[in-house]
C-alpha cells in the first residue's frame, strides 16, 4: 500500500534562486526516509527565464508553479503552494536552507508521539563568512525558545481553516512573525524538532548582511500597525517586545537562565552588529 504524504515541502523561489536551489533540493534527496513521505513544491515568482529554474528542479520530481507580480511575492507564493499541497503537514523552506539527512525521518517519529502538536519549530545553524559565522550562530542559539523564533512545519488543516495566513502585505517584512501570531490566536500547540537545518549565508559579506535588512523596514511598520489594531494583547506581549531594544539586546539573553551560556566576546560582537542594523533599519523607516 502506498504511503500517504506526510510533509509537503514548499520552497518559494525567484531569480536569485537559480544559483542556490541545489542546496535544499540535494538535501531533500538525501533524506533517510521513504520518498513517499514527502513532496516538493517549487513556488516561483515568475521572471523572464523561469524555464531555466524549472528545468533544473525537474530531476527532483518537484511540482513547479508560478506566481506573477512584482517582487516580493513570497507570501502569495507560499499560499499558492499550500493550496496544491497533499501532505498532512506543510514545511516552508527557504531556497538557501539545507535539511539534515534524518530530519523528515525523525519528524515522522515525533509527530506520531505528539499528534496534538499543531506547529513545529526547526532550529537553525548558520554557515557564513568569517566572524559573521560566529556571531550569527551565537544569535540563533539564543533565538531558540524565544518570541523571535517562528515555526516552519505546520498542519495543513490549520491553513485550510484560515486561508491566506501568510499575509501578502508582509512579503517584504516579518511575515513569519505575523503567521506565528495568528497561530497564537487560535491557541495552537508548538514544539521543537530535534534536527537542525543549515542556513547558507556564505555568499554575504558582513556589510551586505547589515544592509539587506532595510527591506524589512516598511513591512515591519505595517506588521506593528496590523497587530496594534487586531489584537492588543498580542501586540503588547509579543510585537512590542520583538522591536524593543531592551528585549533584543538584553532580555533575550537572560530569560530562562540563558545568561549562563553567554560568551562575552561573541555578545559584544553581536551588540555591534545589531546596533549597525538598527541604524540602517530606522533610517529607512524615517524615509518611509
Amino acid at each position: 500500500m502506498k504511503s500517504k504524504i506526510l510533509v509537503s515541502i514548499i520552497i518559494p523561489t525567484y531569480k536569485n534562486s537559480l544559483s542556490i536551489i541545489d542546496t535544499p533540493l540535494n538535501s531533500i534527496s538525501k533524506q533517510t526516509c521513504s520518498k513517499n513521505l514527502y513532496e516538493i513544491i517549487i513556488s516561483n515568482n515568475h521572471w523572464s527565464k523561469s524555464e531555466f529554474l524549472k528545468n533544473k528542479v525537474s530531476k527532483h520530481k518537484a511540482k513547479f508553479i508560478e506566481v506573477y507580480g512584482k517582487p516580493p511575492q513570497v507570501c502569495n507564493q507560499i499560499n499558492a503552494g499550500i493550496k496544491i499541497a497533499k501532505g498532512k503537514y506543510v514545511l516552508i523552506l527557504d531556497h538557501d536552507v539545507e535539511l539534515s539527512p534524518r530530519l523528515i525521518e525523525n519528524f515522522y517519529k515525533l509527530e506520531k508521539k505528539f499528534p496534538s502538536v499543531d506547529s513545529w519549530y526547526m532550529p537553525y545553524k548558520v554557515i557564513a563568512r568569517g566572524f559573521l559565522n560566529k556571531v550569527r550562530n551565537f544569535e540563533e542559539k539564543f533565538y531558540q525558545h524565544s518570541i523571535i523564533a517562528a515555526p516552519r512545519i505546520t498542519k495543513k488543516s490549520i491553513f485550510l481553516k484560515n486561508e491566506g495566513m501568510y499575509d501578502p502585505m508582509l512579503s517584504g517584512g516579518p511575515a513569519d512573525w505575523d503567521f506565528t501570531n495568528q497561530l497564537r490566536e487560535i491557541s495552537a500547540k508548538f514544539k521543537y524538532i530535534d534536527e537542525y537545518a543549515l542556513h547558507h549565508e556564505e555568499s554575504l559579506t558582513f556589510w551586505e548582511f547589515i544592509l539587506k535588512k532595510k527591506i524589512y523596514a516598511e513591512g515591519g511598520e505595517l506588521y506593528k500597525e496590523k497587530w496594534a489594531k487586531r489584537n492588543k494583547k498580542i501586540y503588547d506581549e509579543i510585537v512590542k517586545k520583538q522591536y524593543s531594544p531592551t528585549y533584543r539586546l538584553i532580555q533575550i539573553f537572560t530569560e530562562n537562565g540563558k545568561w549562563k551560556s553567554i560568551n562575552l566576546q561573541n555578545y559584544l560582537l553581536f551588540l555591534i552588529m545589531k546596533s549597525l542594523m538598527a541604524v540602517n533599519y530606522f533610517y529607512y523607516v524615517k524615509k518611509r
